[in-house]
């Protein structure tokens, strides 16, 4: 018998059975996953389970960069990858063998919520003296039991939209065939209760746009939404997308104010945080690491040798930004040891720069583009006869080959500021690419 689009059709006792089971069985295939799965075998499980014990044991919520990793959680991930094991120490055991901090724990670029919850189910089971294993795993189940509902949830809303039972069960029954939900979801991690939670905002949307204009189904719109923004700023674009939502399904001049309940409600509960980070680091989500971002100076004429880009690691495809006023060398640079002339069998030409840096092209520096090759300057990029190259020294001679083409036709002396380019085309002497 049809029905009406929004009309909610009784589901049978055999399809609320089937539903059961399936939730239950993704609950059985949630556990299997956090119990087998290697300890901080996750991305960032190492971070995310340091941050929610250090604010257990007291530590609060320091601004980002600032919160550093025990010196106790790098002796636990030196254990090896492993599973849960009875030889392991306690948590408190494990702190006195290794005291003090180590590198940055970049987690508390997020808001504390979610290890607000790890850390209050730590204290529920006396995590100091417990083996350290077992506390991660309380944390993996506390996952567990937010995301076990997922099915449930994807069913109501396919159910709402098709009116299809056996649409919706199949649907439910999909998230077997996605095995990041059980790896990511089941680990300790802020993600899951986004997963959760955006699940549970689109099953509302779902019931709105299909005629239901109750005011308990739009604040519980609005209050998923807050709590979803609470976790972690990937969860902002529900707010938008459920605003939207609302006012599309509305009608008449109502509308405008049910959305603006969904925008306002997020707003007073969870916008103080953003407003916060804009406020204090002037961007909506601060880096959790320091930048990897250092200047260099190098005296006028000279610049980075072989050796600074052993020691600083540069490699190929690495951003670089070359400051100062870059020219072209239409006259070679000194030659020396690690800078070779323009008439180099390698074919490369040095690019200097007033007092700032110096760096290398196979024929010219990357801001100078134009017809033809600067004066005295090899694009050839032939390499040493008989040497082997890797893929890098490949790649160079590939780009040199072209280089006549984009090379600046200026005279001698004529500059070109800021320039950036990646360490593929700005590092030194081509042999240092060579094996």
């Amino acid at each position: 018998m049809p029905t009406e689009p929004g009309t909610a059709v009784r589901s049978s006792r055999r399809e609320r059975l089937s539903i059961t089971a399936i939730v239950l069985a993704f609950v059985a295939v949630l556990v299997l996953w956090a119990s087998l799965q290697p300890l901080f075998g996750s991305p960032d499980e190492i971070a995310h389970w340091d941050a929610a014990v250090q604010l257990a044991m007291g530590q609060g919520w320091p601004d980002p960069t600032h919160l550093k990793l025990l010196s106790a959680t790098r002796a636990g991930q030196a254990e090896g990858l492993g599973f849960l094991q009875v030889d392991r120490p306690t948590l408190e055991a494990l702190l006195a063998s290794a005291p003090g901090n180590g590198a940055t724990n970049q987690m508390t670029q997020h808001p504390p919520t979610w290890y607000a919850m790890a850390a209050g189910v730590l204290h529920l089971i006396g995590y100091m003296h417990l083996r350290w294993d077992l506390d991660l795993y309380a944390m993996r189940l506390m996952n567990v039991a937010v995301l076990g509902t997922l099915p449930l949830v994807v069913w109501a809303a396919v159910r709402r939209v098709t009116r299809s039972p056996r649409t919706a069960l199949v649907a439910a029954a999909s998230l077997f065939l996605i095995p990041q939900v059980g790896f990511i979801g089941t680990s300790a991690t802020n993600d899951t209760p986004v997963i959760i939670l955006g699940a549970v905002v689109v099953w509302l949307v779902c019931r709105i746009v299909t005629g239901d204009r109750g005011w308990v189904t739009l604040v519980a719109l609005a209050v998923a939404a807050s709590a979803a923004v609470s976790f972690k700023a990937t969860a902002l674009p529900l707010v938008p997308f459920a605003v939207v939502a609302v006012v599309i399904a509305g009608q008449g001049r109502s509308r405008w104010l049910r959305g603006a309940v969904v925008l306002v409600v997020p707003v007073l509960a969870t916008s103080w945080w953003w407003v916060r980070n804009v406020l204090v680091f002037h961007t909506l989500q601060p880096a959790g690491l320091p930048q990897s971002i250092r200047t260099e100076q190098f005296a006028p004429g000279g610049g980075p040798r072989r050796r600074w880009f052993r020691e600083h690691r540069v490699e190929p495809g690495d951003e670089l930004v070359l400051g100062g006023s870059t020219a072209c060398c239409s006259t070679p640079p000194a030659r020396s040891s690690s800078q070779p002339s323009a008439s180099s069998p390698s074919g490369w030409c040095w690019c200097g720069a007033s007092g700032a840096a110096l760096a290398g092209r196979p024929g010219c520096s990357p801001s100078c583009r134009s017809s033809r090759s600067p004066p005295g300057c090899r694009t050839t990029g032939r390499p040493t006869s008989g040497r082997r190259r890797s893929a890098a020294s490949r790649a160079v001679t590939t780009s040199s080959s072209s280089a006549s083409s984009r090379c600046s036709a200026r005279s001698p002396g004529a500059v070109s500021s800021g320039t950036r380019t990646t360490a593929a085309d700005s590092v030194g002497p081509s042999s240092w690419w060579r094996r």
